[in-house]
């Protein structure tokens, strides 16, 4: 970005020190923390196998088969929150940023409802459905409890995952790729303890087993897309992006 001299109207740079525009340093900047921001969210994945292993076998394969029929079944929903990115970005490089912002509530607005529903539906059909799905494949019998104690909690998490795959979408859209980054390991680190916790009793909280694994996972979601809820809401981006609920 530029601007002009009020002495001699030539262009200076907006930002000292600032990487060239199509420069390789500018592409690290803004490539390396989108590509940490995804390990976080595996990250949390393996914090919950780790802790779920030392209950064993039986409650780490249950728990392994959930979460791919978790990914399965709501990979629609946050694969279509990417597409808040395209129209971020098309906004800002037309030079209308207070445009971004309703992208971004109008994929919220998309995505969220079905997300809710499908979570829900998921909730309260798992008992049901998820052991007659590994019956149909032939899987142990003593998978059938585990999975399900993992697949309900984590189905309400999938509502708050959805609203930050969107908000993450238009961070990167306007090429503030840390903050979904920092909200991450903020998330993280907030799973691995509260998953410590609840799996195994600690800190005085109940013992949950591979539950608690879930329950520690969705929260965190939850705390992640309230973090970023929050930044888009700070004045200078709120003024800038026009970040406000939009109908």
């Amino acid at each position: 970005m530029t601007e002009l001299s009020p002495a001699s109207s030539a262009p200076v740079s907006a930002a000292a020190g600032a990487p060239a525009r199509g420069s390789l340093r500018e592409l690290v900047q803004l490539g390396l923390p989108l590509v940490l921001t995804s390990l976080t969210t595996t990250l949390m994945g393996i914090v919950d196998a780790a802790f779920i292993g030392r209950l064993g076998a039986a409650e780490l394969g249950g728990a392994a088969f959930a979460n791919i029929w978790s990914w399965t079944v709501f990979s629609l929903f946050l694969g279509s929150a990417n597409a808040v990115q395209t129209f971020v970005s098309q906004a800002q490089g037309a030079g209308d940023e207070r445009r971004c912002g309703s992208w971004v509530w109008q994929g919220l607005w998309s995505i969220a409802p079905p997300t809710a529903l499908a979570a829900l539906a998921a909730f309260f059909a798992t008992p049901v459905l998820l052991p007659a799905v590994l019956r149909l494949v032939g899987s142990a019998p003593e998978l059938a409890q585990p999975a399900v104690d993992y697949l309900q909690p984590r189905a309400i998490g999938m509502i708050a995952l959805g609203v930050v795959f969107v908000w993450n979408s238009f961070f990167r859209g306007v090429g503030l790729t840390k903050i979904p980054l920092y909200a991450g390991l903020i998330a993280n680190l907030t799973n691995a303890a509260g998953a410590y916790a609840l799996v195994f009793g600690h800190f005085g909280a109940p013992r949950l087993g591979v539950a608690g694994a879930a329950i520690a996972t969705s929260a965190s979601e939850f705390l992640y897309a309230g973090i970023l809820f929050a930044v888009a809401a700070r004045p200078s981006l709120r003024a800038r992006f026009d970040t406000r609920p939009h109908a």
